[in-house]
């Protein structure tokens, strides 16, 4: 009984002194991407001229933001687009398009956010939008 009793109270002071530890901080940090194509003909062409006007604006004015961002493209074909939009820090896109007539556009917002996209193929179109925290 004593035996019984003794391990009943050391189990129980085990157990209490655990939730006495000092509490951990919340995981910090974290992501979201969400991709976007159309399915029909007629909405790839448009999401295609969107995003192409969208490339030619932001190599004329370049719409840039932010610390420690970077964006690497690689096209082999005729015809494709890219557009990349970061705001905020520490952003990696890279993209390869493989074929013609290919569109894409990547847009990264908050922090350390990472993309890696390729196309393959003749007049795809996609958008990608991520967030960072």
């Amino acid at each position: 009984m004593k035996r019984t009793t003794l391990c009943a109270a050391v189990m129980a002071a085990t157990i209490g002194l655990g939730g006495l530890a000092a509490p951990q901080p919340a995981e910090a940090g974290g992501s979201f991407s969400i991709y976007v194509s159309p399915k029909s003909e007629k909405g790839q062409k448009k999401l295609s001229r969107g995003l192409r006007t969208f490339s030619h604006v932001q190599r004329r004015f370049g719409l840039f933001g932010g610390n420690d961002n970077s964006a690497r493209v690689s096209q082999h074909g005729s015809g494709n687009h890219v557009g990349v939009y970061q705001r905020g820090d520490g952003h990696d896109a890279s993209v390869g398009q493989y074929g013609n007539d290919n569109t894409l556009g990547v847009f990264q917002f908050g922090k350390d956010t990472n993309a890696n996209v390729n196309q393959y193929g003749d007049g795809q179109s996609g958008v990608l939008f991520q967030g960072g925290w």
